[in-house]
């Protein structure tokens, strides 16, 4: 696995090997491609997108390193974060700033959500408990939501959202 992400993610799985130390991941949803409908830890993982298929290795290996007997590993599956001062880096400095960006899905269908400190018990769960390795574990979400209903309010400014069109043209912005 060349660069960023997966590079990031094989150098971490490698430390923890090397020191003897448990391997809790934080992943999302993306593993699971297009789903119409609740999805469950033992759904089967059929990525989409180049994203996805980068989750889906870095929880292959991790497992494979587990099953070697090199570390004990569990990964804990979220959503979109949701809550005080939750933020998607890909995202948030834009929006916080003022500039356009693109967000292409439809903002009003209902959308899944993980809580963030939902996010923070489950992950201190998993690491604590000996019937947490080796599998994933979801994060209690909300699917009521759509995209554009968490940009409103929040005692910040409300957000602007529109809908991406398939070339990528549409934004997300204050105002």
């Amino acid at each position: 696995m060349a660069g960023g992400v997966p590079a990031a993610a094989a150098a971490v799985l490698a430390a923890a090997e090397r020191v003897g130390a448990d391997y809790v991941l934080l992943g999302n949803m993306y593993g699971y491609g297009l789903v119409g409908g609740p999805v469950t830890e033992d759904r089967p993982m059929a990525p989409s997108s180049v994203k996805g298929r980068v989750r889906v290795r870095m929880w292959e290996d991790a497992r494979a390193a587990y099953e070697a007997g090199r570390v004990r590993v569990t990964e804990v599956r979220a959503s979109d974060f949701l809550g005080f001062d939750a933020v998607s880096l890909f995202v948030a400095p834009e929006v916080l700033a003022g500039t356009p960006v693109a967000y292409p899905v439809d903002l009003d269908v209902p959308h899944s959500w993980s809580y963030v400190g939902d996010v923070a018990r489950v992950l201190v769960a998993a690491a604590l408990h000996e019937w947490s390795w080796r599998r994933a574990w979801h994060v209690p979400s909300t699917s009521e939501l759509s995209v554009r209903l968490p940009g409103r309010g929040g005692g910040r400014a409300e957000a602007r959202v529109v809908t991406a069109d398939r070339g990528g043209a549409g934004a997300v912005g204050t105002g």
